[in-house]
Order: structure tokens, then sequence, then C-alpha cells
């Protein structure tokens, strides 16, 4: 009976990870947390992974975003968008810089991140930004579920271990579990990897095309022909200006 639990436990543990909200700062750090309470001026949490302990409390000037484990964020200060605002013409490339966006040495979120590329009215460009990051958010939750369920099929093995050496395996219902979650395990892991790497060639792909973009019309608008005639008492000419 203790066998039981204590694999239940291990197999279980795993999906209670995806629960914690992240409190995202203005300047980019973020807090693993339970939001307990927001109003006008402060947000209250506590510490996910001591929720037990103190209440804490941040200004909400002090934060960008909150992110929920159903996958919707809200926005609490969009005053680096407005920051942004005269800096979001299709005029200057946005800069890459681990998972951090910058333009005009401004820091970027990703909802000004979208905007800007949604203003450059390219399709392809806004649909590869919104796929890669919908599929990164997707790894998130499929690789913190899937990472300790191996862990816990493993741990829960080993415990099993003499039984498994007795070749006692007929009629285990511990034994298949652990070799459920831990093909279940395998499979959230490595699905979510994909979608981590996919995702994210795709996000970097959009930016790439629109700095490409954005190169090519600095280009074109830099470049200036004009055509004319002059003339003097010693005679014509035709003169060409780039």
């Amino acid at each position: 009976m203790k066998k039981i639990i204590l694999t239940l436990i291990t197999l279980i543990v795993p999906l209670l990870a995806i629960s914690q909200d992240v409190i995202v700062k203005m300047d980019g750090n973020e807090i693993l947390a339970k939001v307990l309470e927001i109003n006008d001026e402060e947000i209250k949490y506590k510490i996910f992974s001591n929720q037990d302990g103190p209440l804490h409390v941040i200004k909400k000037s002090d934060v960008l975003e909150i992110k929920y484990p159903n996958g919707t964020t809200e926005i609490i200060n969009e005053e680096q968008e407005g920051s942004n605002k005269n800096n979001n013409k299709h005029d200057s490339k946005i800069v890459r810089v681990g998972s951090s966006y910058y333009q005009n040495s401004r820091p970027l979120s990703y909802p000004a991140v979208t905007k800007i590329l949604g203003e450059s009215n390219n399709i392809e460009i806004s649909e590869n930004w919104r796929k890669g990051n919908s599929q990164k958010a997707t790894s998130t939750p499929l690789i913190a579920v899937g990472v300790p369920l191996v862990a816990g099929a493993i741990t829960s093995g080993i415990l099993l271990g003499y039984d498994i050496l007795d070749f006692e395996l007929e009629g285990n219902p511990l034994f298949y579990l652990c070799v459920i979650g831990g093909s279940a395990g395998i499979f959230l892991t490595s699905y979510g990897i994909h979608c981590k790497t996919h995702g994210k060639k795709l996000a970097n792909k959009a930016i790439d095309d629109y700095n490409n973009s954005a190169t090519s019309l600095n280009l074109k608008n830099n470049v200036k022909v004009s055509f004319g005639l002059s003339h003097s008492s010693l005679g014509a000419g035709l003169f060409l200006t780039f």
C-alpha cells in the first residue's frame, strides 16, 4: 500500500507544476508566484515554492505583465509600449538578445513586438511570429509535466527494484503504472522540445524577415534620383543626381 501511495505521488506531483503564475517585471526578470490580490497600486503574492511563507507585495508600476497557468496574459503596465510609440516605424531593426528584444536600445515586451510586426503589413511575418510564440508557449507545460513524469517513473522503478529483479511483474500494477507514466513523460518531453525548437525558429524568422524588409525600405527611402537640364552662355548639359 505504501508503494502504491508513493508511486502515485511521484507521478501526480508533476501535474501541479504548471499551476504557477509568472510575474514579469519591467526589467524582464520573472517571479514564479501565486497571485492573491491585484489592487490599484500593488500586487500581492506568495512565492510559488513557499506558499506557506510570507506575503509579498510589488508595485504595479514595476510589473509589465502576469502570465497565468491557463495561458492568458494580463498586461499590467503599458508604459513600455507607450515609450516605444514613436519608435515603432518600419525603419528600425529589432535586436534579439537571448529571449529579449530591443529597438533603438529600448526593451520591447511581447505585445510591443507583436504590434510592431503587425504594422509591417506583412501577413507572413505576423503569422510566423504568432505561430512561433504559440508553439513556444505550448512547449512549457509539456516539458514541465514530461520531465518530472520521467523522473517519477525512474524513482518508482528504483523503489520497485527488488520486485523487478525477482521477475514479479505479472499482475503488478505499480510496474505498469511506472511504464505508462515514464512513456507519457518521454512523449510529452520530446514533443515539448520539438515545439520549443520549431517555435523559436519561426519567431526568429519573423524578426529576421522584418529586419531585412526594414533594411530594404531604408535603402529605398535613401536613394533619390533626379533629372534635370542646365544651360549657360557656354552651352547646355544634362545632370543626374542620386
